[in-house]
């Protein structure tokens, strides 16, 4: 009963920074709204002979759905920074080599595709969330310690948290 509560608070937080803070409003209302219905208690929604259970089992595990978001949230996409500033296109495909970077890289070390994809889609992002990403899973890989590639990626972990206190230290 707690976590329904819960959840509802979160769905409820999510739709609020939907439409009062107009953060991706396409994503989070919808999350928001999703989060809400599913966790009314006694609703039923949640299980697998509901609505929402439907939906899951024939259009999601299909793909059908995301084959219809995607281009639809591409479609709205605003394009006039790109246009006033046409430079900022090379962020973009900087990004887009770093995912294929790390994906690669992942792969000749010896991960999984699954696994592998999950890299390259943090070596894409931002430094500060990769070295959030490498310290927890630093925890793990400590607890596993099996093959080469898990020490590998351990002493990159620890090579990038030197490099952040180094940082730290110089300001």
């Amino acid at each position: 009963m707690i976590e329904n509560l819960l959840m509802i608070a979160m769905g409820l937080l999510l739709i609020y920074l939907g439409i009062y803070r107009k953060m991706e409003p396409l994503l989070l209302v919808p999350i928001g709204i999703g989060a809400i219905l599913v966790n009314i208690p006694g609703g039923g929604l949640g299980e697998e002979e509901s609505i929402f259970g439907y939906f899951l089992k024939n259009l999601i595990h299909t793909e059908i759905v995301p084959l219809l978001i995607f281009p639809g949230l591409g479609a709205l996409t605003d394009f006039s920074p790109l246009l006033a500033n046409p430079k900022t296109f090379l962020l973009g495909a900087a990004a887009q080599i770093g995912i294929f970077a790390a994906l690669l890289s992942a792969l000749f070390l010896g991960f999984t595709p699954q696994e592998a994809a999950s890299i390259g889609i943090i070596g894409g992002l931002q430094e500060r969330f990769f070295l959030a990403t490498l310290a927890s899973l630093r925890a793990v890989l400590r607890r596993q310690r099996r093959t080469k590639s898990m020490r590998t990626i351990l002493a990159w972990a620890q090579f990038f948290q030197q490099k952040r206190r180094r940082m730290l230290e110089r300001q």
